[in-house]
């Protein structure tokens, strides 16, 4: 396995997980704050059913007031950052004209 993980975030930040996880399943953990997909939810890599699938899995994964970063870095960086709130989710920010 490789570990696409900054070796300075682990030196940082004391109360980090870092674990090898299936998108397509559970999050077997509790409730986080904050989860970054980059490169890997577009359709170069899965049908939009999937996408949808896992988005879905990954925004329950979230406390509400937490955000979900998509990150598009094939062409240009792009992100998405969303927020949850009250079981809702909204578009807070876009950079480089968001992800797709």
């Amino acid at each position: 396995m490789i570990e696409l993980i900054n070796p300075a975030v682990k030196t940082i930040v004391d109360n980090i997980l870092i674990t090898q996880y299936d998108i397509f399943k559970e999050w077997p953990n509790e409730k986080v704050d904050l989860i970054i997909a980059a490169n890997i939810l577009n359709n170069c890599y899965f049908p939009e059913k999937q996408i949808k699938l896992a988005i879905m899995i990954l925004i329950n994964a979230l406390n509400d007031g937490g955000r979900f970063v998509i990150v598009d870095s094939r062409d240009i960086e792009k992100g998405t950052i969303f927020q949850v709130l009250n079981k809702g989710i909204k578009a807070e920010k876009d950079i480089n004209g968001g992800t797709e």
